[in-house]
């Protein structure tokens, strides 16, 4: 796992060797950044940038609820430029009431999850035998277009065909 404690503004306080591999930055260059820009460039899941103040900001959130956030995803940037999807939890921290707030960050490499999550998906809406899609596969596709055909107003057509025997 990844870690990292940041400040109250959101700056890198420490960081562990497997986020520092992550991302090619060492400690010593990265203690005082902002968490998101300087060192994660988090991302949504289209691939856009996180605004360091908006709403959405899970670090932002934490801080000012003075309350965890045990796991939000999104993908950061690596050192190669690879996108790596992570599950992230927030733990702020203070040693006394009237110190610093501080916030732990627990980064979790999601990849062989998804992997696994795409080859289930694959496994349940195809016939293993032939490949072909199956029953839930076609009835998530028509759901899909009869959305599509109510928001654009447009007209749908349906052909079924049952073939029995198709053996040659």
């Amino acid at each position: 796992d990844g870690m990292m404690v940041i400040d109250a503004r959101r700056r890198v306080v420490a960081m562990n060797p497997t986020l520092e591999r992550w991302t090619g930055r060492r400690s010593d260059e990265v203690v005082g950044q902002s968490e998101c820009g300087a060192l994660l460039r988090c991302e949504d899941a289209q691939g856009c940038s996180l605004p360091q103040d908006a709403e959405a900001c899970f670090g932002l959130q934490a801080l000012r609820r003075h309350q965890p956030i045990p796991a939000a995803e999104y993908t950061i940037r690596t050192a190669d430029g690879a996108r790596l999807p992570v599950s992230a939890s927030y733990t702020p921290m203070q040693l006394d009431r009237h110190g610093p707030v501080w916030m732990l960050v627990i980064l979790r490499d999601r990849s062989a999850q998804q992997a696994r999550e795409r080859q289930l998906q694959h496994q349940a809406m195809t016939d293993a035998l032939t490949g072909v899609l199956n029953r839930a596969a076609l009835l998530e596709a028509l759901e899909m277009e009869l959305r599509r055909v109510s928001r654009y107003r447009r007209r749908l057509a349906l052909a079924l065909v049952d073939v029995d025997e198709l053996k040659p």
